[in-house]
Parts: C-alpha cells; sequence; structure tokens
C-alpha cells in the first residue's frame, strides 16, 4: 500500500521519551500474554549511516557510550535484545525500505505471534521514511489473513508533524509508539512500555 505524500508542518515542541500515539489494550494484552511457542516478530529497516541514533539527529559522530553505535552491530539490535527480556523468542528480520516486503518477511509473520514494525525518521516528505510506511502497511496487508497477530507501529524520530498528518499516516495501526532516537532502549524504552514494565 503507497501512502500519499502531503506537505507537512513541524510540529512546536519534541515528544518527551516513549508514547503512544495510539493504544489498543487488547493488542498489547495479547503481545503480553504470547505463548512461548510463538515467536515475535521485529522488523527494522536497514539503513547505512544513520547518525540519528547518537541522540542528535544533526551529529555525525556516534556517542561512544551508546550500544547502539558500536561498530558492526545493527543499531537496533539493542532493541530486540530488549525485547527478548519479556519474550523468550524474538525474530529480528531486517528490511530494506526502498525494496519493500519480499516473500520471507511474509514467512516471518504467518510464523509469528505478534509483530512490531520500526520506521526510523520523522521526515515524512523524506522518500526512505514513507517506504517505511509503505513497508508498514504492506505488514498490516499480510497480517490480515492471519488469526490474532496484533501489529506495533514504532516510529522513531522528535518531529511527528500535525495531529491531521499524523492521523492520516497512522490510519489502520491500532498501536503506534513515538520513541526519540535516544529513548530506543532503556529504563522507560520501547519494550518497557508495550510489556507494560
Amino acid at each position: 500500500m503507497l501512502f500519499q505524500r502531503t506537505n507537512l508542518s513541524k510540529p512546536s515542541s519534541p515528544p518527551q521519551g516513549v508514547q503512544f500515539a495510539k493504544f489498543s489494550a487488547e493488542a498489547l494484552t495479547a503481545i503480553r500474554k504470547l505463548s512461548p511457542d510463538k515467536f515475535l516478530v521485529l522488523f527494522t529497516p536497514f539503513l547505512p549511516a544513520w547518525p540519528q541514533l547518537s541522540g542528535n539527529p544533526q551529529s555525525t559522530a556516534p556517542s561512544t557510550n551508546d550500544l547502539s553505535q558500536r561498530k558492526y552491530m545493527d543499531p537496533f539490535e539493542p532493541l530486540g535484545r530488549a525485547l527478548s527480556l519479556h519474550h523468550a523468542s524474538v525474530r529480528h528480520v531486517p528490511y530494506v525500505p526502498d525494496v519493500g516486503i519480499l516473500d520471507i518477511h511474509v514467512s516471518f509473520l504467518r510464523s509469528a505471534g505478534a509483530a512490531i514494525v520500526l520506521v526510523a525518521g520523522d521526515e515524512l516528505e523524506d522518500e526512505g521514511v514513507m517506504e517505511q510506511w509503505d513497508f508498514a502497511y504492506d505488514v498490516l496487508d499480510a497480517v490480515e489473513g492471519c488469526v490474532d497477530v496484533p501489529v506495533v507501529a514504532v516510529q522513531i524520530g522528535h518531529e511527528f508533524g500535525s495531529a491531521r498528518e499524523q492521523e492520516a499516516i497512522l490510519q489502520g495501526f491500532d498501536t503506534v509508539l513515538r520513541c526519540p532516537y535516544d529513548a530506543l532502549v532503556g529504563d522507560r524504552g520501547v519494550a518497557q512500555r508495550i510489556f507494560g514494565v
């Protein structure tokens, strides 16, 4: 599914910490009570040279204390590890935004008990960010025929556009988390919000 681009305005202030933009108690309960024999699939974008994870979107130098910036590590691996503290079976599956959903992604979805799709970046005018949202909507389409597979979207960035713009892009998702670059993992990170700790 392709999302129509619109001109977007910047919000007056960035969000503080990980927040729910949309919340489905039913979806979160299903994830929290996911059977150990079912796995949670985490789809993350492959984004080479993405400096925003340092906490400063203008920075090109990674923080040496930031685990997500260690050389040769997927920048979203710490999120996968944080999720695995709450559920025993997490499958971290990357996707390439400009390639989109592939048969391998659909295969993982059909075997999964739940899915989390990460969209990195807040510039909705950016083609790479829109391609990530296209992938997220393709995930929603793919789980349509699956029974009880909740999908949570996680949007990483600092500025998310107006409420009207967000309503348009988040259409179809029951649960959406917004997360600043520097709050992906930690005491109140994404995993803790999803699992209610």
